[in-house]
């Protein structure tokens, strides 16, 4: 479905406009309306989209073209924007209501979107404007959850200390349990070439300006149920029955706003060809800057997603909507991205195989690894469980070599740990480690399982607060990174 895209404005067009006043054209008049005004700008383009006038909306506009104004079967003006979202330095974001009826696809839209209006020599239109959430057409229906996101609830948290062992909840499926997914299903959209990636993928690329652009809408279109009493606060490993010796092995796709970081595909490569279930937490900027294996990690059927912040901020630190958007902005470009998977899915004859990935991330890690008590009630309020891990890897330490990291997995390591490492161009020495690391656990008689399957098969143990490895220990990080987003 095409949105309509953003707003910019030719100056001689805006003073015809304020010249004969705003009026004339059924809109309230702008006393303070100059060619130079944003809002003015605003109004002129709408304006013009509505009077199919599309040569000078487009006149208006950067990145709008003949044929999307030409797309539009009819639009309302929306009214005098009074509702700033953000206002910077030569940059204003507006949030809006538009109603529009598309040509093709036909459908008729009522959403709310947020437009931004930038001044370079002129004020105009930053393309393409933001949905708040996703924009479906008004006979729509919310789309359901999956059987997949419907996580079967433990039973009600007991009393204790605040580190404390949760209810069981009913047993996962038979071993390994991402077996029971569909096996020649999704990844067959890319050639086993594409899959296995190229050389240097890995690489990390510093921007010279940070990208602070948020994500095409900015909520996603469903939500998650209620999360369970038990499985609110920070979960840092599960108590398992002596039948179940099970361990999740998690990977952290980290970026922050001034820098695009890699893809490790000799680690995703292993544990694809070695049938190795694991949980990747993508940050929603690294999502969007590596859409096709992003995509690619949903489509694998031994994979899952979660939540690591938009980039990488401190939730410590960070509070209000600066917290929320990292957490929620993360949601929106998983669903984008699970969105053009299904579109590639529909095209190739297997929608079907969609239901198998889940509408949503249903765990966050924090970014850093840190939290307080209003950053953890936000993530658990939005239905989220807050991974931690009780198992680290040290595989962000550059000169770590690969068999001093191997062999401090697997001294930790038990049944029901979450262990923490990095694909993302900052896990040094993983890919050397993990043949040693997996061949030592299964010699253990552990079995490998997401961390969702690992929830679901014992009782979770958790605490209040967010630590590396003993409470406190990770003060330091809000020196020496504050916010964290950069």
């Amino acid at each position: 479905m095409k949105h309509l895209h953003g707003l910019f404005t030719d100056a001689a067009s805006v003073a015809r406009l304020t010249a004969c006043g705003l009026s004339l054209l059924g809109l309230p008049a702008i006393s303070h309306a100059t060619a130079d005004a944003p809002e003015a700008v605003f109004m002129a383009f709408y304006q013009h989209i509505a009077r199919h006038d599309c040569a000078a909306a487009v006149a208006l506009a950067e990145g709008y073209t003949l044929a999307d104004c030409q797309n539009v079967q009819s639009l309302t003006p929306p009214p005098m924007p009074n509702n700033i979202m953000v206002s910077r330095n030569n940059r204003i974001t507006f949030q809006t209501q538009l109603d529009y009826t598309n040509k093709n696809p036909a459908a008729t839209y009522s959403c709310d979107y947020a437009v931004t209006v930038q001044r370079r020599q002129q004020w105009r239109v930053i393309m393409p404007a933001k949905a708040i959430k996703t924009c479906l057409p008004s006979s729509s229906a919310p789309l359901p959850l999956t059987p997949a996101e419907q996580l079967p609830a433990p039973p009600p948290q007991q009393d204790g200390t605040a580190e404390q062992a949760k209810p069981a909840a009913p047993p996962p499926p038979a071993l390994p349990a991402a077996q029971a997914k569909p096996t020649n299903s999704l990844l067959g959209l890319w050639p086993a070439e594409v899959l296995r990636g190229k050389p240097g993928e890995e690489r990390i690329t510093h921007l010279a300006k940070p990208n602070l652009d948020p994500p095409d809408y900015l909520e996603a279109p469903t939500k998650l149920p209620a999360l369970t009493e038990a499985w609110q606060h920070s979960i840092r490993r599960v108590r398992l029955p002596a039948d179940k010796p099970l361990v999740a092995l998690t990977f952290d796709l980290c970026e922050q706003a001034d820098d695009v970081t890699g893809y490790d595909r000799d680690i995703v490569n292993y544990l694809r060809d070695q049938q190795i279930p694991a949980t990747f937490f993508a940050g929603g900027k690294w999502m969007r800057s590596h859409p096709d294996k992003t995509q690619q990690l949903m489509a694998d059927p031994n994979f899952e997603i979660g939540n690591h912040g938009w980039t990488h901020g401190n939730l410590r630190v960070l509070g209000g909507q600066k917290m929320r958007n990292q957490i929620t902005w993360t949601q929106a470009e998983y669903a984008i991205q699970r969105d053009n998977l299904n579109a590639k899915a529909q095209q190739a004859g297997l929608a079907a195989q969609m239901q198998h990935i889940p509408h949503q991330p249903m765990t966050l890690r924090f970014p850093y690894g840190t939290c307080n008590k209003a950053s953890l009630e936000a993530v658990n309020g939005l239905g989220l469980a807050a991974i931690q891990w009780d198992v680290v890897s040290g595989d962000a330490a550059p000169r770590i070599a690969p068999t001093v990291l191997a062999n401090g997995v697997i001294r930790q390591a038990r049944s029901g740990s979450i262990i923490v490492f990095h694909a993302n161009g900052r896990g040094h020495g993983t890919a050397a480690a993990l043949p040693k690391i997996v061949s030592a656990l299964q010699a253990k008689g552990l079995h490998f399982v997401t961390v969702s399957q690992l929830l679901q098969a014992g009782s979770v143990e958790t605490v209040q607060d967010c630590y590396e490895m003993r409470p406190g220990d990770n003060q330091y990080i809000d020196a020496k990174f504050g916010e964290g987003t950069q």
